[in-house]
């Protein structure tokens, strides 16, 4: 009697410690995957600062020209005060506005596998970082 009463103990405590192994290894996952992001984004943040600081790329005047969108200036009232367009000018139309291919049309030039992926085409986008990479 003794000796099973002991292996059940013993397995117990096996059992309690690999428990306790698990939740310190969930633990430093979170750990290494918060110090991860917060590298990932000061990173980013230094390299803004270094690229504001030097000042290599400033927003010129010819930045702020308007080529081919409309904007429409409306005050609090809601009233158009103006209607800023410029070589082209566009018009927003809803999906309901359109025929029915035309949407069609424009999935199938932009992105072929559209209804195969969930939002996002992770081979794409890959694809596009690497070429990103290799050609800058």
């Amino acid at each position: 009697m003794k000796n099973k009463t002991t292996k059940k103990d013993d397995i117990k405590k096996e059992n309690k410690t690999k428990k306790q192994g698990k939740k310190k290894t969930k633990v430093w996952k979170k750990i290494l995957i918060a110090l991860f992001v917060l590298f990932i984004i000061g990173v980013g943040v230094f390299a803004g600062l270094i690229i504001g600081i030097s000042g290599k790329y400033a927003i010129t005047k010819e930045d702020l020209i308007i080529d081919y969108s409309n904007s429409t200036v409306v005050n609090s009232d809601e009233e158009i005060l103006a209607v800023l367009s410029g070589k082209e000018n566009r018009k927003i139309l809803s999906k309901s506005e359109m025929g029915e291919y035309l949407p069609k049309a424009f999935v199938a030039i932009e992105d072929k596998r559209f209804y195969e992926h969930k939002g996002v085409d992770l081979k794409r986008s890959s694809l596009a970082v690497v070429s990103f990479i290799l050609h800058r």
